[in-house]
């Protein structure tokens, strides 16, 4: 599947129309935005379990809820950055899409 930030860099390679890169374009800022803001929370997170460890007093559910939480974000990480994916498919035709592969290398 075509990354955006990899499509936005070979926009003249694959030949997109401006339409496209503009919609392409989008598609990659709203993933920053959201990966920033996933990012941020996941590595906040992660700071307040540790210290919630390095206190010694953290409670079993202390734990159980704080490692939820991360993994939750990390999902959420992973699914923004694979929904981008799947929306810049959907932008390209299946040439565009074919000749990105064979620009990446994957096939």
């Amino acid at each position: 599947m075509p990354g955006p930030t990899h499509v936005v860099d070979m926009v003249v390679n694959l030949a997109l129309s401006p339409e496209q890169t503009a919609k392409v374009r989008q598609v990659r800022d709203e993933m920053r935005g959201k990966a920033l803001a996933l990012g941020e929370r996941f590595v906040t997170k992660k700071h307040e379990l540790q210290a919630s460890f390095q206190s010694g007093e953290i409670r079993e559910e202390e734990l159980d809820r704080g490692v939820r939480e991360i993994e939750r974000t990390s999902a959420q990480l992973r699914i923004a950055h694979l929904a981008a994916h799947v929306e810049v498919w959907r932008i390209l035709t299946k040439e565009q899409a074919a000749r990105y592969g064979r620009l990446r290398g994957y096939c």
